[in-house]
């Protein structure tokens, strides 16, 4: 972003509210969670960001080519630098995906409740929605 002439980055410094919340996440999400192979990330309760490091990046990055650019050369970050750093999985079935029933029907089979009708739009359902219950 830039503010007056220079070029300036401002992390925020905000946390996923299950880092803050871990006690109140529900025992059957967390064991979604562990299933899909991120339970270890969500016992992270703080992550310290240098803003220092993240200029000095960002003024590396070259778009054109997806690429770091460092004295030594070029550098990029690769799936499997993030799956080593974090310890996810990167192979197996999909977290994500498409659902073509109902998602209050998804919801009561997985989560065991369902969702108000202010809460759903489409096959969308409102964050707040989750965060209030889970």
């Amino acid at each position: 972003m830039w503010e007056d002439q220079e070029r300036m980055i401002r992390p925020r410094y905000t946390f996923v509210w299950a880092f803050t919340h871990f006690d109140q996440i529900d025992n059957r999400a967390k064991s979604l969670i562990t299933l899909a192979g991120f339970g270890h990330v969500i016992n992270v309760r703080k992550v310290d960001i240098n803003q220092y490091l993240v200029s000095a990046l960002v003024e590396r990055w070259r778009m054109e080519t997806h690429t770091f650019h460092f004295p030594h050369g070029e550098a990029t970050i690769t799936l499997h630098d993030v799956a080593l750093q974090l310890g996810l999985k990167i192979d197996g079935l999909l977290v994500t995906g498409f659902i073509t029933s109902d998602v209050r029907v998804v919801c009561q089979a997985l989560l065991g409740e369902t969702p108000p009708d202010k809460y759903v739009k489409d096959k969308m359902i409102y964050l707040t929605w989750l965060q209030q219950n889970f």
